[in-house]
């Protein structure tokens, strides 16, 4: 018996319709039962605790914007408020930092862009508020806006975002 789809795309609703027998006979004993099982919401596996996050994006989709300014500047800031409350709650939750800040653009015709930057002092200020880093974030986003030129336009979306996170030094040493 064929399932008559290549086997990597083939979706939960296909492998229902396939018996558990059959699911063994064409995947083998192990993956088979384990395809089954799955495929039909059945999972022992436990569930992991989350890791802490690599990276974290505040984007915006919108009708295309045709030059700068356009309302580019309103959703930058937008944005920058957005990220700057998760990079004050990833201080406060798990005493990290970023060390890069990233402006990513898409235009109408769908080419995606980037552009990056080191995080300044402000971004990495360990006292830093919400208040205090939205500005920075957003001067970041209009500086990396600036060296996308018009690469970034007519564009569709934008999107700030916060990479390489370092751990904050906790307590104080001194040298004797």
């Amino acid at each position: 018996k064929s399932i008559g789809k290549d086997e990597d795309s083939l979706t939960a609703a296909d492998l229902q319709r396939i018996s558990d027998t059959d699911m063994v006979r064409l995947f083998g004993q192990q993956r088979g039962t384990w395809l089954a099982r799955v495929s039909r919401g059945h999972d022992d596996d436990p569930v992991k605790e989350r890791d802490k996050s690599k990276s974290m994006l505040a984007f915006k989709s919108f009708s295309e914007v045709k030059v700068r300014g356009e309302g580019t500047d309103k959703w930058l800031r937008v944005l920058s408020d957005e990220l700057a409350e998760r990079i004050v709650t990833e201080r406060e939750t798990n005493s990290r930092l970023p060390k890069t800040i990233t402006l990513h653009f898409r235009g109408s015709d769908g080419n995606q862009g980037s552009r990056s930057m080191p995080a300044s002092s402000g971004v990495s200020a360990e006292g830093a508020t919400v208040e205090s880093l939205s500005p920075v974030l957003l001067e970041h986003g209009q500086t990396l806006l600036e060296r996308a030129g018009k690469e970034a336009f007519p564009c569709t979306r934008l999107a700030l975002g916060a990479s390489d996170f370092r751990e904050m030094m906790t307590g104080t040493s001194s040298i004797s």
